[in-house]
C-alpha cells in the first residue's frame, strides 16, 4: 500500500489467521519536539482510517501513536498495541507502529472492504491515500478492495 505521506506514514492490510480477522498495520513518524518524546506522543494527529462507502463511512477510526483508537462513527473507544522505534540519529525521527483490527461490519458482502488514511503530520501537512483531497474536502474517496481475490486466504 503506498504511502500517505511519503517517507512518514505506511499502511499494511493483512489476515490474521490466528484470530480470523482483517487488520491494517499503521506505521508512521512521530512528531519531533525539543522537549522529549512524551510531547511528541501527546501532539502527534495519528492516523484516521475510514472504512465504508464515501460520505457515509462505517467507522473513522482516529489511531493515536499513544494506542488509543476512537471511532468518531460509533464513538466507541478502544486500544491497541505500539510499538516505537527510536531514529538512528537527529535525521531519522522515531517511528510508530499500530495493528488496528478491521471492524466486521466494515467488511461488505463479506469480502469487500473500502479503506482510505489521513493524516495531518506534524509539520501541519494533510495528506491521505488512496489519492489526493482537495482543499474543501472533509474526507477522502476510497479503494474498494476484494479481500476474496487474495490467493490462499478466507476472510
Amino acid at each position: 500500500m503506498p504511502s500517505v505521506e511519503p517517507e512518514r506514514t505506511v499502511g499494511n492490510l493483512s489476515y490474521d489467521l490466528t484470530t480470523g480477522t482483517w487488520q491494517l498495520a499503521i506505521e508512521a513518524t512521530l512528531a519531533t519536539t525539543t522537549s522529549g518524546e512524551s510531547d511528541a506522543i501527546a501532539s502527534d494527529p495519528g492516523v484516521r482510517v475510514y472504512l465504508g462507502p464515501f460520505e457515509k463511512p462505517t467507522h473513522v477510526l482516529h489511531v493515536r501513536p499513544t494506542g488509543q483508537v476512537i471511532d468518531q462513527v460509533t464513538s466507541s473507544v478502544s486500544s491497541v498495541r505500539v510499538v516505537r522505534t527510536p531514529g538512528a540519529g537527529p535525521d531519522k525521527p522515531t517511528r510508530w507502529l499500530a495493528i488496528v483490527p478491521i471492524p466486521d461490519d466494515a467488511i461488505e458482502n463479506e469480502t469487500i472492504v473500502r479503506l482510505s488514511l489521513t493524516r495531518i503530520s506534524p509539520t501541519g501537512v494533510r495528506s491521505s491515500w488512496p489519492r489526493a483531497m482537495l482543499p474543501w474536502q472533509s474526507e477522502p474517496g476510497r479503494l474498494a478492495m476484494d479481500l476474496g481475490a487474495w490467493s490462499g486466504l478466507e476472510p
